[in-house]
């Protein structure tokens, strides 16, 4: 509750301005596209620009509130309380208590995580999914059934962040359990239909964006400056 309420004033005192980034216009703009019926496209020549978890985690406080901020805000403060509540079962399950209490009040108030809340970024989204993953891998060490839901929800983060369509080789690579597979093909079958769909619009492969490479340059590239170039 304190970390849904430390994000929600974090959205009450930041000002449209420092929430609103230039990846968040891409967002929102994908996300009215599809309030509108033009699809889940940035535009025309841009239809596979952005990974649709976000947007499309967007869409229903569009359709409903349209262009007020405060909605989603909140909605993204849930996420960040669901994520301390995530952080303190699994420091529960594989640490113990106090480790568990610390880890939890720790990601309630760290700065970057509260900024989550308001900004109109992937990162609330993202890490609710990764840490509910986690979880779910952990859950399936005791019961293999909980790996076709880590696979769930590691594909969905897959769909928010590309970056994360990798996350499941470490699993692959390093636990030696039957529910691995399962978790696997869920995984790989949550971004596989997205493969497909871009298949059928771009009429090639694109796993899951076609900004993998800008991202790289922006990132590595000699006007690399830690933001947007």
């Amino acid at each position: 509750v304190f970390a849904f309420l430390l994000r929600v004033t974090a959205a009450l005192v930041l000002d449209d301005s420092r929430v609103v980034l230039p990846d968040s216009r891409e967002y929102l703009a994908i996300a009215d596209n599809v309030v509108a019926g033009k699809g889940l496209v940035l535009g025309e020549s841009a239809q596979a620009k952005r990974p649709p978890g976000y947007p499309m985690f967007l869409v229903p406080f569009r359709a409903l509130f349209g262009r007020t901020l405060l909605p989603i805000q909140i909605g993204q403060a849930l996420l960040g309380g669901i994520s301390c509540v995530l952080v303190f079962l699994l420091g529960l399950r594989l640490l113990d208590r106090p480790a568990a209490a610390f880890a939890s009040i720790a990601t309630a108030v760290y700065p970057l995580l509260v900024f989550t809340g308001p900004a109109i970024l992937i990162e609330a989204l993202h890490t609710t999914l990764v840490l509910l993953e986690i979880w779910f891998l952990v859950r399936a060490e005791r019961h293999g059934a909980w790996g076709l839901a880590a696979g769930l929800a590691g594909g969905l983060g897959a769909l928010v962040h590309a970056g994360h369509a990798l996350f499941f080789l470490a699993v692959l690579l390093f636990v030696r359990r039957r529910f691995v597979l399962p978790y696997v093909g869920v995984f790989l079958l949550v971004i596989g239909v997205w493969t497909w769909r871009n298949s059928v619009v771009l009429g090639r492969f694109v796993p899951i964006s076609t900004a993998g490479g800008y991202g790289l340059y922006e990132a590595l590239g000699p006007e690399a400056n830690g933001g947007t170039v």
